[in-house]
């Protein structure tokens, strides 16, 4: 199968100046196929001062979500805001996981609890950057629900972790681990959904 984004989804989803879309992977359940895109670029620059040694920005999001039948037609188009630029080994934290589970389509995602609770972001807040894991649900219309796991942070005092969620393990239908970058150590969280 070859599917190429159309110029007028990627103008009506994405907006003026995103070329960057890719797909990110293709899951299939009975007759249903998703394609799912995400925006991923890269930029590096020199680090002044030293030799050969250069910083990486890794840019990602918007992405989609285009649910179709074995027929090609569409049954819904579901664009996926957001966007975050991440420095260096942080790129892991960046984009989603996408999965089924009981003929249903669900998403894995970073998301920062500022925004979450809608909070205004006050500079020296230790927590700034601080995210929870979120659960984005799909409806059969392509409207997406959010529910937020808020035990993401953990550690001592001022120390917060953040999960990857593009180095996720599924081992059941609801069950999996996710792959975490905290502050003094690297680890895994197993996450339950009921």
């Amino acid at each position: 199968m070859h599917k190429e984004w159309e110029k007028e989804t990627i103008k009506r989803v994405l907006g003026k100046g995103y070329i960057d879309l890719k797909v990110k992977t293709i899951l299939t359940d009975n007759e249903d196929i998703y394609l799912i895109g995400d925006c991923y670029s890269k930029d590096s620059e020199a680090i002044e001062g030293k030799n050969f040694e250069y910083n990486y920005t890794h840019r990602f999001g918007p992405g989609i979500v285009i649910k179709f039948d074995i027929n090609g037609n569409i049954a819904y188009e579901a664009p996926i805001s957001y966007g975050e630029d991440y420095l260096n080994r942080m790129e892991i934290v960046g984009s989603f996981y996408p999965f089924l589970s009981n003929g249903k389509f669900y998403v894995l995602a970073n998301e920062k609890e500022s925004i979450l609770k809608d909070k205004k972001i006050v500079m020296g807040y230790d927590n700034i950057n601080a995210k929870a894991i979120v659960l984005k649900s799909f409806d059969a219309e392509g409207n997406i629900k959010t529910t937020p796991f808020w035990n993401s942070n953990t550690g001592a005092a001022k120390e917060y972790t953040d999960f990857a969620p593009t180095q996720t393990l599924q081992v059941s239908d609801h069950m999996f681990y996710i792959y975490a970058i905290g502050k003094e150590m690297h680890k895994y969280g197993k996450l339950i959904l009921k």
